[in-house]
């Protein structure tokens, strides 16, 4: 009866050990996803000469089209939202994309990733859409 007694202790034990130890991973592979946000450049999926990086100090830049740009944002888990962007002052032909793309920055209150996919979110709306190498 004792040794039924020990061996069912140690089997809780050890269950207990491998449930605590898959709940651990299952968290960190999380919070990679997350920080791949971070120092990552990322390019519009529909437009690859556009880019989008944002550094561990809750700033981004990029290209967008004629001009580069950048700004402070701030983030909380999967929450994401971009302040003012400053651009350059180019004389290009038409700024209708350039401007449309960072418009779009503006609205983005979340995002998502997914491997090498960053989508920026509007609500449920997906309103951008990036890529990394």
């Amino acid at each position: 009866m004792k040794l039924k007694s020990i061996f069912i202790l140690a089997l809780s034990f050890g269950l207990l050990f491998i449930f605590q130890n898959c709940n651990s991973q299952k968290s960190a592979s999380k919070n990679t996803s997350n920080a791949g946000l971070k120092s990552t450049l990322w390019t519009l999926t529909e437009n690859p000469s556009l880019t989008l990086k944002i550094d561990t100090e809750n700033k981004y830049s990029g290209f967008s089209g004629c001009n580069t740009y950048f700004g402070t944002l701030t983030q909380e888990q999967n929450s994401l939202k971009f302040g003012p962007a400053v651009t350059t002052r180019k004389s290009c032909p038409d700024l209708a994309d350039e401007n449309r793309y960072i418009n779009l920055l503006a609205k983005v209150d979340r995002f998502e990733i997914s491997g090498k996919k960053l989508k920026l979110f509007q609500g449920n709306l997906l309103l951008l859409s990036f890529s990394t190498l």
